[in-house]
C-alpha cells in the first residue's frame, strides 16, 4: 500500500511516498532493499525537523503517475501506476521528495490499493513516535525523475508493488 502526500513543518514542505508491505516478511524484504539504496531508520527528532539522509533511490513520475522506485539494484514498480496530485508533484520538483517505509498496520485502511493520504498520518502521532523510538521508521531524500531509471545491470531485481 502506498500513500502519498505533503507534509509541512516549521513552512517547510516536503512531498512524501511511504510504502507500507502488507505482512513482516515483505516488509523486512522490502527494508532490506531500501536500506541497501540508502534508506537509514530515523530518530524523532530528524523526522519532526526532515533531516533525512540522501539516499541513491529514485522515484519515478511519469505523466502525473508513480511509475517506480529504483534503489541502484531493485526496482519496485508500480503496479498499478499510482496518480500524484498537482501539490505533491510540484513540492517534489521544488525540493528533494522523502521516501518512507513504515510496517504493517500503520496506516489507516481505506480500501485494497488505494493511496492513503500521507496527512492521515500526521494523526496517528503516537505511532511515528512508536516507530522512531524502535528504529522501524525508514526514511531518507530520493531523486525524482520523469522517466524510469537507467537498468543497473544484469544484478538488478524486479519487485511489483502488487506483489507487497
Amino acid at each position: 500500500m502506498w500513500a502519498f502526500g505533503v507534509l509541512e513543518r516549521d513552512g517547510e514542505h516536503r512531498a512524501v511516498a511511504t510504502v507500507e508491505p502488507h505482512n513482516e516478511t515483505q516488509h523486512y524484504e522490502v527494508g532490506r532493499r531500501l536500506k541497501a539504496g540508502g534508506l537509514t531508520a530515523v530518530n524523532k527528532h530528524d523526522w519532526n525537523r526532515f533531516a533525512l539522509a540522501l539516499s541513491r533511490c529514485s522515484i519515478t513520475v511519469e505523466n502525473g503517475m508513480f511509475t517506480e522506485v529504483h534503489t541502484g539494484l531493485t526496482r519496485m514498480l508500480a503496479d498499478p501506476p499510482q496518480p500524484l496530485s498537482d501539490r505533491w508533484i510540484e513540492v517534489a520538483k521544488a525540493r528533494r521528495p522523502a521516501l518512507v517505509i513504515v510496517p504493517p498496520g500503520t496506516m489507516p485502511s481505506i480500501g485494497a490499493d488505494r493511496p492513503v493520504p500521507l496527512e492521515l498520518l500526521e494523526h496517528l502521532p503516537a505511532a511515528v513516535d512508536r516507530l522512531c523510538e524502535a528504529k522501524k521508521l525508514l526514511a531518507g531524500f530520493v531523486t525524482l525523475l520523469d522517466a524510469p531509471a537507467p537498468k543497473a545491470g544484469n544484478g538488478t531485481h524486479t519487485l511489483r508493488t502488487s506483489e507487497l
